[in-house]
C-alpha cells in the first residue's frame, strides 16, 4: 500500500528540482545559441570587411598601373585649389566610373551636386557591417614618413620596406564620408591614432599588395610603427600567408 501522504510531497519535490534543471539547461542552451550566433555574424562581417579591403587595394594597384604613382591622398580640382578625395580616384576602378564622370571636380566636394553623388557609392567604402550610415570606414594613414603624404606622389620604386609590409589602408570608425579630403594623420614622434572601432578585438589593415591581415588590440605597437612607413628599412617579414608582419630580431 502506497502512503500518499508522503509520496506526493516528494513528488512534487523531485519534479521541482527536475523542472529547475531543465530550465538551467534551457537557458544555458539559449545563451549558448545567442552566442553562436554573435559569434557566426562577427566572423561575416569580418570577412565582409576583408573583401571590401582587397578590392580597394587592388584598385590602388590598377591606379598604379595606369598612373605609373599611386594616388596622391589629397586630390586637387582644374583650378589647383579645391581638394578631393583619393577614394574618388579610385571609382574607375571599382565599378563606378559612371559616378566618377558625373562628379564635378570644379567644384567643392561638399557642393549640392557632388554631396548627391555619395550616396550612390557608399557602400564601397562603407563598413559593411554599418548599413545604416554613409560614413566611410576606410583611410589612409597619411605623413611625411607613409606612402601618401599630401599632395606628393609615390611610386612603387619608392617603397623601400616592400609593398607586402607597408600599409595602404586601415579600418577606422569616424564620421567621415567618402568623398570628404580627410584621412588619418601619421606622426611617427606621436602617439598612434585610434584605428579600429567595429571590433572589440582588433582591426584590419591592407597592405600596398591588397593584402589584408587582422591585427589584435595588443599588437607591438614598434611592428605596426614600422609597417605604417614605407622607407623606414626596418627588418620585418610576413611568416605566413594572412599573418601580420614580424620584426626580426
Amino acid at each position: 500500500m502506497i502512503h500518499t501522504s508522503g509520496f506526493l510531497p516528494m513528488l512534487c519535490v523531485r519534479w521541482k528540482r527536475v523542472s529547475h534543471t531543465m530550465l538551467l539547461m534551457f537557458l544555458a542552451l539559449v545563451i549558448l545559441c545567442v552566442s553562436n550566433s554573435a559569434q557566426a555574424d562577427e566572423m561575416a562581417d569580418k570577412q565582409a570587411s576583408v573583401k571590401q579591403m582587397r578590392q580597394i587595394g587592388l584598385a590602388l594597384q590598377f591606379y598604379h598601373d595606369a598612373h605609373k604613382h599611386f594616388p596622391t591622398a589629397v586630390v586637387m580640382g582644374p583650378d589647383g585649389k579645391t581638394p578631393h578625395s583619393w577614394r574618388l580616384e579610385m571609382l574607375p576602378y571599382l565599378d563606378a566610373k559612371g559616378v566618377y564622370d558625373r562628379y564635378k571636380m570644379d567644384e567643392p566636394w561638399d557642393s549640392e551636386h557632388n554631396l548627391a553623388l555619395v550616396k550612390e557609392v557608399a557602400d564601397i567604402f562603407r563598413m559593411p557591417s554599418e548599413q545604416a550610415k554613409d560614413d566611410c570606414g576606410y583611410f589612409l594613414l597619411t605623413g611625411p614618413s607613409t606612402p601618401f603624404d599630401g599632395e606628393k606622389t609615390t611610386t612603387i620604386r619608392k617603397i623601400i620596406d616592400g609593398t607586402s609590409i607597408t600599409v595602404a589602408i586601415v579600418e577606422a570608425k569616424r564620421s567621415i564620408p567618402w568623398s570628404k579630403p580627410e584621412d588619418i594623420p601619421y606622426d611617427a614622434n606621436q602617439p598612434l591614432p585610434k584605428l579600429g572601432g567595429f571590433f572589440d578585438d582588433g582591426f584590419h589593415v591592407g597592405f600596398l599588395d591588397s593584402s589584408v591581415v587582422f591585427l589584435p588590440n595588443d599588437f607591438d605597437e614598434k611592428t605596426l610603427r614600422a609597417m605604417i612607413t614605407h622607407a623606414s628599412r626596418e627588418p620585418l617579414k610576413r611568416p605566413a600567408i594572412n599573418a601580420p608582419p614580424e620584426l626580426v630580431k
